[in-house]
Protein backbone atom coordinates (compact mmCIF):
# COMPACT_ATOMS: atom_id res chain seq x y z
CA UNK A 1 0.00 0.00 0.00
CA UNK A 2 2.63 2.67 0.61
CA UNK A 3 4.86 1.77 -2.47
CA UNK A 4 1.46 2.09 -4.23
CA UNK A 5 0.99 5.69 -2.37
CA UNK A 6 4.48 6.40 -3.39
CA UNK A 7 4.15 5.41 -6.70
CA UNK A 8 1.63 7.35 -7.78
CA UNK A 9 3.23 10.89 -5.73
CA UNK A 10 6.43 10.10 -7.99
CA UNK A 11 4.26 10.26 -11.06
CA UNK A 12 2.17 13.15 -10.21
CA UNK A 13 5.62 14.76 -9.99
CA UNK A 14 7.10 13.34 -13.01
CA UNK A 15 4.05 14.66 -15.02
CA UNK A 16 3.20 18.16 -13.49
CA UNK A 17 5.19 20.69 -15.35
CA UNK A 18 8.06 22.39 -13.49
CA UNK A 19 7.43 25.85 -12.69
CA UNK A 20 9.96 27.96 -13.89
CA UNK A 21 10.09 31.91 -13.16
CA UNK A 22 13.35 33.21 -14.76
CA UNK A 23 14.55 33.16 -18.21
CA UNK A 24 17.60 30.65 -17.60
CA UNK A 25 15.37 28.03 -15.57
CA UNK A 26 12.64 28.00 -18.59
CA UNK A 27 15.46 27.87 -21.07
CA UNK A 28 16.48 24.57 -19.60
CA UNK A 29 12.50 23.64 -20.57
CA UNK A 30 13.00 24.91 -23.98
CA UNK A 31 16.27 22.76 -24.46
CA UNK A 32 14.35 19.46 -24.02
CA UNK A 33 12.54 19.73 -27.31
CA UNK A 34 15.91 20.68 -29.49
CA UNK A 35 18.00 18.57 -31.51
CA UNK A 36 21.65 18.23 -30.05
CA UNK A 37 22.67 20.40 -32.95
CA UNK A 38 20.19 23.21 -31.87
CA UNK A 39 20.98 23.28 -28.23
CA UNK A 40 23.30 25.98 -26.70
CA UNK A 41 22.67 27.79 -29.57
CA UNK A 42 20.97 30.83 -28.11
CA UNK A 43 20.17 33.81 -30.38
CA UNK A 44 18.00 35.87 -28.04
CA UNK A 45 15.30 35.52 -25.33
CA UNK A 46 12.27 37.21 -25.04
CA UNK A 47 9.26 37.89 -23.04
CA UNK A 48 6.09 38.20 -24.65
CA UNK A 49 4.28 41.37 -24.89
CA UNK A 50 1.45 41.27 -21.79
CA UNK A 51 3.06 38.95 -20.29
CA UNK A 52 2.75 40.53 -17.09
CA UNK A 53 4.79 39.75 -14.12
CA UNK A 54 3.82 36.52 -13.14
CA UNK A 55 3.36 33.60 -15.20
CA UNK A 56 5.44 35.14 -17.84
CA UNK A 57 5.77 33.39 -21.21
CA UNK A 58 9.69 32.93 -22.87
CA UNK A 59 10.46 33.34 -26.12
CA UNK A 60 13.86 31.82 -26.99
CA UNK A 61 15.34 31.84 -30.58
CA UNK A 62 17.94 29.38 -31.86
CA UNK A 63 20.36 28.87 -34.52
CA UNK A 64 18.92 26.22 -36.72
CA UNK A 65 21.09 25.26 -39.70
CA UNK A 66 18.24 23.13 -40.62
CA UNK A 67 15.39 25.42 -40.13
CA UNK A 68 13.92 27.83 -42.33
CA UNK A 69 15.90 30.89 -42.11
CA UNK A 70 17.97 28.79 -39.80
CA UNK A 71 15.93 29.94 -36.38
CA UNK A 72 14.13 27.67 -34.57
CA UNK A 73 11.85 29.57 -31.94
CA UNK A 74 10.30 27.66 -28.86
CA UNK A 75 7.86 29.38 -26.45
CA UNK A 76 7.59 28.36 -22.95
CA UNK A 77 5.07 28.72 -19.68
CA UNK A 78 5.89 27.62 -16.61
CA UNK A 79 7.81 24.83 -17.56
CA UNK A 80 5.06 23.86 -20.51
CA UNK A 81 5.98 24.23 -24.43
CA UNK A 82 3.89 26.34 -25.47
CA UNK A 83 5.15 26.57 -29.27
CA UNK A 84 7.77 25.25 -31.09
CA UNK A 85 8.49 27.06 -34.63
CA UNK A 86 11.32 27.99 -36.98
CA UNK A 87 11.56 30.71 -39.75
CA UNK A 88 11.91 34.49 -39.26
CA UNK A 89 9.92 35.08 -36.31
CA UNK A 90 10.13 38.46 -35.09
CA UNK A 91 7.37 40.40 -35.42
CA UNK A 92 8.52 43.93 -33.56
CA UNK A 93 11.09 44.42 -36.52
CA UNK A 94 11.19 43.76 -40.16
CA UNK A 95 14.11 41.01 -40.77
CA UNK A 96 15.24 40.35 -44.14
CA UNK A 97 18.11 38.09 -44.05
CA UNK A 98 18.39 34.25 -42.53
CA UNK A 99 19.89 34.22 -38.88
CA UNK A 100 23.88 33.55 -38.56
CA UNK A 101 25.99 31.68 -36.40
CA UNK A 102 27.84 34.93 -35.60
CA UNK A 103 24.33 35.94 -33.44
CA UNK A 104 24.80 33.23 -31.16
CA UNK A 105 25.17 34.33 -27.71
CA UNK A 106 28.53 33.31 -26.10
CA UNK A 107 27.50 30.56 -23.07
CA UNK A 108 30.22 31.67 -20.74
CA UNK A 109 28.97 35.32 -20.97
CA UNK A 110 25.36 34.18 -19.54
CA UNK A 111 25.62 35.00 -15.83
CA UNK A 112 23.09 37.16 -15.48
CA UNK A 113 19.26 35.82 -14.85
CA UNK A 114 16.49 37.54 -16.05
CA UNK A 115 15.35 37.84 -12.16
CA UNK A 116 19.25 39.52 -11.19
CA UNK A 117 18.69 41.74 -14.49
CA UNK A 118 15.46 43.45 -13.16
CA UNK A 119 16.81 43.93 -9.27
CA UNK A 120 20.08 45.34 -10.68
CA UNK A 121 17.80 48.26 -12.42
CA UNK A 122 15.36 48.94 -9.58
CA UNK A 123 18.17 49.21 -7.39
CA UNK A 124 20.28 51.07 -9.74
CA UNK A 125 17.22 53.80 -10.52
CA UNK A 126 16.08 53.38 -6.56
CA UNK A 127 12.30 51.80 -7.37
CA UNK A 128 12.48 48.45 -5.51
CA UNK A 129 9.08 49.77 -4.34
CA UNK A 130 7.07 50.56 -7.29
CA UNK A 131 4.43 48.25 -8.05
CA UNK A 132 5.34 46.20 -10.89
CA UNK A 133 2.24 45.36 -13.20
CA UNK A 134 4.48 43.89 -16.45
CA UNK A 135 8.09 43.92 -17.37
CA UNK A 136 9.06 43.06 -20.87
CA UNK A 137 12.87 41.26 -21.27
CA UNK A 138 14.52 41.35 -24.21
CA UNK A 139 18.36 39.30 -23.72
CA UNK A 140 20.14 39.57 -26.79
CA UNK A 141 23.91 40.82 -28.16
CA UNK A 142 24.04 44.19 -27.70
CA UNK A 143 25.45 45.75 -30.98
CA UNK A 144 27.98 48.76 -29.62
CA UNK A 145 30.07 46.29 -27.44
CA UNK A 146 29.56 43.41 -28.19
CA UNK A 147 27.90 41.45 -24.37
CA UNK A 148 24.81 39.87 -24.49
CA UNK A 149 22.93 42.18 -22.48
CA UNK A 150 18.88 42.27 -21.30
CA UNK A 151 16.74 45.52 -21.84
CA UNK A 152 13.84 45.91 -19.93
CA UNK A 153 11.05 47.67 -19.51
CA UNK A 154 8.78 47.78 -16.37
CA UNK A 155 5.15 49.08 -16.00
CA UNK A 156 3.24 50.42 -12.96
CA UNK A 157 -0.19 50.82 -11.96
CA UNK A 158 -1.60 54.48 -12.67
CA UNK A 159 -5.53 55.46 -12.60
CA UNK A 160 -6.66 51.65 -12.87
CA UNK A 161 -4.42 50.93 -16.08
CA UNK A 162 -0.74 50.13 -16.32
CA UNK A 163 1.72 52.58 -17.86
CA UNK A 164 5.41 52.32 -19.35
CA UNK A 165 7.92 54.15 -15.84
CA UNK A 166 11.31 52.94 -16.86
CA UNK A 167 13.55 51.44 -19.61
CA UNK A 168 17.18 49.81 -19.01
CA UNK A 169 19.68 47.84 -20.36
CA UNK A 170 21.95 45.73 -17.77
CA UNK A 171 25.02 43.53 -18.97
CA UNK A 172 24.38 39.62 -18.70
CA UNK A 173 27.97 38.74 -18.36
CA UNK A 174 28.70 41.23 -15.05
CA UNK A 175 25.44 42.93 -14.13
CA UNK A 176 26.35 46.28 -15.20
CA UNK A 177 23.82 49.12 -16.02
CA UNK A 178 24.48 50.58 -19.10
CA UNK A 179 21.52 52.80 -19.31
CA UNK A 180 18.80 53.32 -17.17
CA UNK A 181 15.66 56.12 -17.84
CA UNK A 182 13.22 56.34 -15.06
CA UNK A 183 10.07 58.81 -15.63
CA UNK A 184 9.24 59.56 -11.91
CA UNK A 185 6.34 61.36 -12.97
CA UNK A 186 4.71 58.49 -14.22
CA UNK A 187 5.14 56.75 -10.67
CA UNK A 188 2.34 56.20 -8.83
CA UNK A 189 1.91 57.99 -5.28
CA UNK A 190 -0.25 56.00 -3.52
CA UNK A 191 -1.27 52.24 -3.09
CA UNK A 192 -2.10 50.62 -6.44
CA UNK A 193 -1.39 53.94 -8.85
CA UNK A 194 -3.81 56.00 -7.50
Amino acid sequence: MILGAAAVLMAGLLLSPVRGDTAFQERQTAETVLSPHVKGKLIWIRSLIGAGTDHRRWSFLYYDPYADSNGRLVVVRDGSILKVDQGLVELDHMRMFSYKESEILPQEQLKLDSDAALQALQAAGHIENVPLTTVHYKLEMNTDNQVPTWSLTLFCPRNGDEIEFAHGRVSAMTGQVFDLKVDHKRIPEGPGGQ
